[in-house]
């Protein structure tokens, strides 16, 4: 009976050195990098010893044989990774020439308030967007205040089309990849939002790898000056490109040109912000954008067609890959395309050869020559969600799906005489999606013995038609697609919060069913770009058919996004989070082990080990326990058991976030957010209650509508996702006690379009209510989201939180039948502590200010929140003078539209003494008080 013992080939996948060796190299790679990254102790000539070292002491010991030499050989090839993943980082970081662009900036011979001629290449195709187009320009040299140098570097610069002439200008230039040009810019630095929490775009830019981004505020101030050195291939990649784009623009209607824009080649300019934000509530927007899934997508299409169209394996090799790689180059090679097209590279060679090589090892080779290429994509965010979204893919999702397979398909053996120990319920489902009763029914036809199997009685069924059998499959997909997505999330829930601040219950029923139309989506548009390539506009007929899949996958799963309890947004943990998501993942490679150690099947060859190892010696015996211990299904499934339930744990924790939010008890302090040409501050009061006065904003730029026409609104990031909600995140808050809006205006209310989405509120204050101004309906909408009270205030009404009296200066009560501007309208707050008071003036121009200073007011005040971002407008001298605040804040963007703060008001604030501080130069600026003392912070130093 000794066929009864399990055989070594029935073992699942291990991670060990012998059978996934590059999986150990990449870590060891890796570790080298960070220490160099992170440790500036250790220099380029260390790093170059210490790898030829060990790379020498490899060579030296291949001649020697004996059974120590393998691990030798082995420790010191992994000690040459570690040595060479630092030796790489120190190599780039050391390769960053002077006069590159982000040098000069760092140098200050670039200012963002000053133009700059430059010279260069066009190094990329033009992206087109909906009222712009991007230029990506490799730097050649550069002129500053009329002094010339040499300079290099990659910009992404921008030209508007403002209106229909700009497009006709730009059009008559020509510009294509390769393309030589010079041009009038203003360059800058996109460091975004500089507040705690928020994304820093500088490092974002530099991750795709620009030195800065840019303005060309015309076509007329481009020279076109000829046609410089391009690959012939690239020209006709993108090319290809920029017609299918044009084809897809001109054939299809919104949401379906947006969606195929960006699924097929990488363009979301011109996804709708409606489309856009569903398929990221529902936990889909990866569907958009260009990733591993959509190169596996096309592989699976051309692997196909290879198949039936070319006999030889090497050919279809060699035309599968041409194709991948093209696809890569044509879309970019970013990030995540480009792991995928490594990964698919290593994959089909190995097919070639014969050799199936275990996915975290494939995905190690491809971070070996990914991060050999570009070190700093070490520390790019795209990359390492890339990444880890694949490893948790081949080391839990493919794992898991393969002892559902094996369980389903179970047959007795040799291999496996007796059915899996398993529970019933995981042993049906495992049989109801890969049970065939046809077949076995046909085997037992031809076989020599006949037995029959007690089956689930749902796949046999299943078995019955060939309609049925489509069914089976569809729900093989469905639950496929779902364990997929719960383990990506659950795998990745800390980095998940930590990026994106989403949890969606519904995705894995979203992504079953979108992935699955826009895969359908997709295919359609292929077919229709190809049908009109051969006979043009002729074929426009069936766009109908390929607007309505589009329709349907951005509109099919709505009424699962309606419910703000299975899909809402997860503050920080806090100051602990480093332990808990340290124990978090820490759990997650135990779940990795354990669920690559479970072998369902060998409980049954138990006995007969046991038996085995009493006829040898005692060591044979403790070598059997320790195998026992490790891959034995108990204790496997025991480990999985505890692992499972201490994760559930760790995910209630994290979603729902039992602890307050971070304050100092006993303190007032408002916080000056910085949200660029707008205001938003953040009150905090002695007790922790909140207050969200104004939320930032942009000036509108797509309020006009011609009437019937629909409007197009692009999806971009908003001021509110941007600068505000990472703030409150960051602060772990998930409950605003009041929203407040100063006025109308969209610089200080459009953020709280996402606010109301993404945070409880309880309250909501305001000045006058217009009845007809749709820049005021981001508040009026954030409101009726939160089902709040909304309450308007006039001058006289006071309230009182925590011993903080709130005295209401403005707006007059006769302020909205007075047909004032909207800015004289503006809330005015007094916040009185103990001995401080804070005077927040919203955008009151100087006729508020001469009516409040006649009126004697007694305005005096420690803080003042400059009125107006410091225009001219307003803080009059005698307004000022009447307040004389001890610090002055301005909340502005950097450069400013209209040139804010003036020199006028700057002058009047110096002449009274006041502390200038503005939050473009400052960042976020709190300013925080017992009732006695007065404590300023700023979140990067002022420049």
């Amino acid at each position: 009976m000794s066929f009864l013992v399990m055989p070594h080939r029935l073992a699942f996948a291990q991670f060990s050195v012998r059978e996934q060796p590059l999986l150990f190299f990449a870590v060891t790679f890796i570790t080298g990098e960070l220490v160099a990254a992170k440790s500036s102790r250790f220099n380029l000539n260390f790093w170059f010893i210490s790898a030829l070292a060990f790379f020498v002491g490899a060579l030296l010991l291949i001649g020697v044989r004996n059974w120590r030499r393998d691990w030798i050989v082995t420790l010191i090839l992994l000690a040459n990774c570690f040595a060479c993943g630092g030796l790489l980082w120190s190599l780039n970081e050391a390769g960053i020439a002077e006069q590159r662009i982000k040098q000069l900036f760092a140098r200050g011979v670039i200012q963002a308030t000053e133009p700059v001629e430059i010279w260069g290449t066009i190094s990329a195709a033009p992206e087109l967007a909906p009222d712009r187009i991007y230029l990506e320009i490799a730097i050649e040299r550069i002129a500053t205040l009329g002094k010339e140098q040499t300079a290099s570097g990659t910009v992404r610069v921008v030209v508007p089309f403002a209106e229909a002439q700009d497009r006709t200008d730009y059009d008559a230039l020509q510009l294509d990849y390769g393309a030589e040009i010079r041009a009038l810019a203003n360059l800058r630095k996109a460091h975004g939002y500089r507040n705690p929490g928020a994304p820093d775009f500088d490092e974002l830019l530099e991750y795709r790898g620009y030195d800065a981004t840019g303005l060309i505020k015309s076509a007329l101030l481009i020279e076109r000056l000829g046609d410089g050195s391009q690959s012939r291939i690239l020209h006709f990649l993108y090319a290809i490109r920029a017609n299918s784009i044009a084809v897809i623009l001109r054939s299809f209607t919104q949401p379906t040109a947006g969606i195929l824009a960006a699924a097929l080649f990488g363009n979301q300019h011109f996804l709708s912000r409606d489309t856009a934000e569903s398929f990221r509530v529902g936990g889909t927007f990866h569907l958009l954008v260009i990733s591993g899934l959509h190169v596996a997508m096309l592989a699976l299409v051309i692997s196909w067609l290879t198949a039936k169209l070319i006999k030889s394996r090497g050919w279809r090799l060699v035309v599968v890959m041409s194709l991948l790689w093209s696809y890569a180059l044509m879309i970019g090679a970013q990030p995540a395309i480009t792991r995928a097209t490594v990964m698919l590279t290593f994959v089909l060679i190995g097919q070639l050869i014969f050799r199936t090589a275990p996915g975290a090892n494939t995905l190690a080779a491809s971070a070996l020559v990914l991060l050999a290429w570009q070190p700093r994509d070490l520390f790019n965010p795209a990359f390492r969600l890339s990444f880890l979204t694949v490893l948790i893919v081949v080391t839990i999702t493919v794992p898991l799906l393969d002892r559902l397979k094996r369980l389903g398909e179970w047959q007795p053996s040799t291999l496996t005489p007796y059915p899996p120990r398993v529970p019933s319920w995981l042993k049906s489902c495992a049989e109801i999606l890969h049970w065939n009763e046809a077949r076995f029914q046909e085997e037992m036809r031809k076989a020599p013995i006949h037995y029959r199997l007690e089956k689930a009685r749902a796949a046999k069924w299943f078995s019955q038609t060939r309609y049925k059998q489509w069914m089976q499959l569809s729900f093989r997909w469905l639950v496929t697609t779902f364990i997929a997505t719960v383990s990506i999330q659950l795998g990745l829930l800390p980095l998940m919060i930590a990026y994106f601040h989403r949890v969606s219950f519904v995705s894995p029923i979203t992504n079953a069913v979108q992935g699955a139309l826009i895969f359908v989506l997709m295919m359609v548009g292929v077919a229709y770009l190809f049908i009109y390539s051969l006979v043009g506009g002729l074929v426009m007929k069936l766009a109908m058919i390929v607007n309505g899949v589009g329709w349907l996958t951005a509109h099919t799963t709505d009424w699962l996004l309606v419910s703000r309890k299975l899909n809402f947004r997860v503050p920080d943990y806090g100051a602990n989070s480093t332990w808990i998501y340290t124990v978090y993942f820490a759990l997650v490679l135990v779940l990795i082990i354990a669920l690559s150690l479970w072998n369902p099947f060998s409980l049954y060859s138990l006995q007969q080990k046991k038996k085995r190892a009493k006829e040898k010696i005692g060591d044979r015996l403790k070598a059997l326990r320790r195998e026992l211990f490790w891959q034995g299904a108990f204790s496997s499934a025991a480990v999985l058991f505890v692992v499972t339930a201490s994760l559930s744990l760790l995910i209630v924790l994290l979603i729902w976030h039992p602890h307050q939010h971070e304050f100092e008890p006993g303190r007032l302090e408002i916080t000056f957010l910085d949200v660029g040409q707008g205001d938003g501050m953040l009150i905090t009061f002695p007790n922790g209650k909140l207050m969200l006065l104004d939320s930032g904003g942009r000036i509108p730029t797509d309020l006009a509508q011609t009437e019937g026409e629909e409007v197009f609104v692009e999806d971009r990031i908003s001021i509110g996702e941007a600068a505000v909600s990472p703030f409150l995140w960051q602060r772990g808050i998930k409950q605003l006690d009041f929203i407040t809006a100063s006025h109308g205006h969209s610089d200080h209310t459009q953020g709280f379009e996402d606010i109301g989405k993404s945070f409880t509120i309880s309250a909501a204050l305001t000045g006058v209510i217009p009845e007809d101004d749709k820049q005021f309906d981001a508040f009026r909408q954030a409101v009726l989201q939160a089902n709040a009270p909304l309450k308007s205030l006039r001058r006289g009404d006071s309230m009182e939180i925590a011993g903080v009296t709130i005295e209401v200066l403005t707006p007059y009560p006769d302020a909205l039948n007075a047909m004032q501007a909207a800015n004289n309208q503006s809330l005015v707050l007094r916040l009185r502590f103990g001995q401080r008071v804070f005077l927040l003036t919203g955008d009151i121009e100087k006729e508020i200010e001469a009516k409040l200073v006649a009126e004697n007011e007694d305005l005096k005040t420690d803080v003042l929140k400059v009125a107006h971002h410091g225009s001219r407008s307003s803080s009059t001298p005698e307004f000022l003078a009447r307040a004389q605040p001890d610090f002055a804040v301005i909340s502005v963007a950097n450069p400013s539209p209209f040139d804010h703060p003036h020199p006028e008001t700057m002058t009047s604030l110096q002449n009274i003494g006041a502390h200038v501080l503005q939050t473009s130069k400052c960042g976020a600026i709190t300013v925080s008080t017992d009732g006695k003392d007065l404590q300023v912070k700023t979140f990067v130093k002022c420049e």
